[in-house]
């Protein structure tokens, strides 16, 4: 009996070594995985704020972004404005054409009545006696072309005496040989003509109608003018033309 007192506290001290140990081991464990959960959020918690200073960078970049609709307006404007002064100076060029050639025609006219009164003033000599053939009228001479080569402008090299195939003008000179009506071919071949209208009818003609490519035929309603003008017959008049 005495044995098992003595024995008893020696069990005693060894069990309770045990637990001791066992615990602070136990207590060690919780501290690291403590810590380390501490490391990780604080880690999360810096990345979260340093994403959240690159937001906010960038969202003070775009608000203090410049504006730049001052000077879109600006240029806006200057487009408009240049755009007018294209517009006033083609009307310029328009009038100085239509004054420089009414003035051309002024100068034609007043040359050729210089012409007549010097031949009016020449004295008359003693010549044979011219007999005519009073039941003989002399034709005006008569020119036939196809399309003019550029805007307002015939080649001298395609004109011919005799009406072609491809003949779609015709040119009727006056006594000076230099001026003369200009028309266009009613009974032409139309095919080339309306398959092309900017080479062979824009350049010579002014449509007095809509442009129809299933037009039957063109009806000449007024002539226009041409003049002879180093070896080529400029249109002083374009032809009006009507779609039929």
């Amino acid at each position: 009996m005495n044995l098992i007192f003595l024995i008893q506290p020696d069990i005693v001290s060894q069990v309770n070594e045990d637990v001791v140990g066992t615990t602070d081991v136990f207590f060690d464990l919780k501290t690291v995985i403590l810590i380390v959960a501490i490391l990780v959020l604080v880690i999360i918690n810096l990345t979260l704020l340093r994403m959240l200073k690159k937001s906010n960078s960038k969202v003070r970049k775009l608000n203090n972004k410049p504006d730049y609709s001052h000077f879109k307006n600006i240029e806006q404007n200057t487009y408009k404005t240049k755009i007018e002064n294209l517009k006033k100076a083609n009307e310029e060029l328009k009038k100085q054409f239509f004054n420089k050639s009414k003035e051309l025609r002024v100068n034609n006219q007043s040359e050729q009545d210089n012409v007549l009164n010097d031949v009016n003033q020449e004295p008359l000599k003693d010549e044979d006696p011219v007999v005519y053939d009073s039941f003989k009228i002399e034709k005006p001479e008569v020119l036939f072309l196809p399309s003019p080569f550029e805007d307002r402008k015939f080649s001298t090299e395609d004109v011919s005496k005799e009406r072609t195939p491809f003949s779609l003008y015709k040119i009727k000179l006056n006594s000076s040989k230099v001026f003369g009506d200009l028309t266009f071919l009613e009974d032409a071949d139309l095919s080339r003509a309306l398959n092309s209208p900017d080479h062979y009818l824009e350049k010579a003609c002014v449509y007095v109608n809509a442009f129809n490519i299933e037009a039957k035929g063109i009806e000449v309603v007024e002539a226009g003018e041409v003049k002879l003008e180093n070896n080529d017959w400029s249109i002083i008049q374009k032809v009006k033309i009507k779609f039929i």
